[in-house]
Order: structure tokens, then sequence, then C-alpha cells
């Protein structure tokens, strides 16, 4: 009854926007990866040998979606900057969009796999199974080759991770949570909803199922290799980067923050009291 009572309280709109729109989404793309049903698994990130395997996942829908709402928040952030009232306002957009941009460069390694894909001269074939000694010899040429972007260099893979762990923590969990006790117009204009606190659990969550059923399902194809048979079903060709579902949700989280921020609020004008604070009269 409890329960229901508290339901009953929720913003159903911001429900669906935070939670259930991910969830689904994410929900239905690793249904797919994992269904060991090849079309579906290669469609979400295929296998596109003689390209380099780092970057086949880079032309599956995955990766596409996530780059669809990095584009979001760009276009979002252009918006901001035309609308902003106040000049600190709009070079905080300016900051914004330019770090976004450098993070979409990244995702897309500079448009280099996709020239890659164009002027490659052997054809491509989706859908095709990929033997595993094939899949090996791929593997060992792939291990020799030189990634062009910052975030595959080393240990930098580690360190993006953190980053993007320790931004949704701070802005979209504690945040939310301590804005409504801070006074400052800036920080009450650009704390993100409660509801956020939502997809940052719900994106926790899913990221552990999904790194668990990885394990689980790469166990079970060892154990087949080890006995001698050729497995029936293929491991999925981001098996070691499954973190990419969490992406998918982190770039979600920021594409709707930044369009309510843009659309949906506006940066109330300081009062005489917080000026006078601002230049230590107070």
């Amino acid at each position: 009854m409890v329960v229901f009572t508290m339901y009953k309280k929720l913003d159903k709109k911001k429900l669906a926007v935070y939670l259930v729109i991910p969830f689904v989404l994410t929900t239905l793309l690793a249904v797919m990866y994992f269904s060991h049903i090849i079309v579906l698994q290669r469609l979400i990130s295929p296998k596109l040998p003689p390209l380099l395997a780092d970057s086949w996942r880079e032309f599956g829908l995955l990766e596409n979606i996530q780059n669809t709402f990095l584009l979001v928040m760009l276009v979002t952030l252009l918006a901001g900057i035309w609308r902003a009232t106040e000049r600190l306002q709009r070079a905080a957009f300016v900051f914004i969009m330019i770090f976004t941009l450098f993070v979409f460069l990244e995702e897309v390694d500079y448009g280099t796999h996709w020239y890659q894909y164009a002027v490659c001269e052997e054809g491509f074939d989706w859908f095709k199974p990929l033997p595993l000694a094939d899949l090996m010899a791929l593997k060992e040429v792939n291990d020799e080759a030189v990634s062009f972007n910052l975030h595959n260099q080393g240990e930098m893979t580690k360190v993006f991770k953190l980053v993007g762990d320790f931004s949704i923590i701070f802005l979209f969990v504690l945040i939310p949570l301590l804005a409504p006790y801070i006074k400052n117009r800036y920080v009450r204009y650009a704390a993100p909803e409660r509801y956020a606190i939502f997809t940052a659990i719900m994106m926790l969550a899913t990221s552990k199922i999904i790194h668990l059923i990885g394990k689980i399902d790469k166990h079970f194809f060892k154990e087949a290799v080890l006995s001698g048979n050729e497995p029936a079903w293929e491991v999925g060709s981001i098996s070691s980067n499954l973190s990419e579902f969490r992406e998918l949700n982190i770039y979600y989280l920021f594409a709707v923050y930044l369009i309510i921020l843009v659309f949906y609020r506006s940066l109330q004008k300081s009062t005489s009291t917080e000026e006078e604070a601002a230049a230590g009269k107070v």
C-alpha cells in the first residue's frame, strides 16, 4: 500500500523519460546482442573483416545510437548558446559544446573507420558466420594495429571510464539531492532533476547484469572450444567492451539533461542582494 501511494505521487512523464525509456532501449539492444541470432547480434555490433576488429562495433546500432545522442547534445548546445541570457551561461554552453564535440570525434575515431569502410575494395557480408580460426587470425592483426583516437590508448580507457562514472555520481546523484539547500541561482538553474537518480541506478544495475551475462556467454563458448567442438553460436564483437551499453545510457542522460536545461528552464535574474554579495558588500 505504501509503495502504491509513493508510485501515485511520482511524475509519470518524468518516470518514463528517466527510467522506462532508457531501460527498455538498453534491454532491447542487450537481448538482441546476446540472442545468438546472428542477424540480430550483427545489427547491434557487426563483424566486418578485413577491417580491424576494434572498428567493427562502430557500424552497429549500439554505437550509432550513442553518436545520435551526442549529435542531439551538440544541436541542443548550439540552441543554448543562442538562447543564453548571460555571458557566464553562454560561456558554459560553449565549453560543454567543445568538450562534447571532442567526445563525438573520439567516438567516431575522427571518421577513420568510415573512411576505411568506404575505400575497402573487398565486399562485406554483415551476416556471414566467422569461423573461430579466422577470428583468432584477425585478432593477431588487430593487436598490432595502432588506434587513432585518444581514449583507446594504453590506460586512457580506464581514465575516461572513471571520469564518466564520477561525473554521473556528482552531477546526477549528489547535485540533485543538495541543490534544494543551495541558494545560488546558477546551481538551482543547472541542477538536474532528482528523477535522474533513477537513470543512474538503472545504469549501474543493467551494466552489472550485462557484464555477468557476457561472462557466462564467454565461459560456455570457451568450454565448447576446449571440448574440441566448433560452437554453434558466436561471441559478439564487443565481448570485451560491454561498457558500451553503459555509455549509451550516459549519453542519453546527458542529452535529456541538456534538452531540459536549454528548452525548459530559464536562468533567474540576480537580485540586488546577490549582486552585492558577489561584490563583497554583504
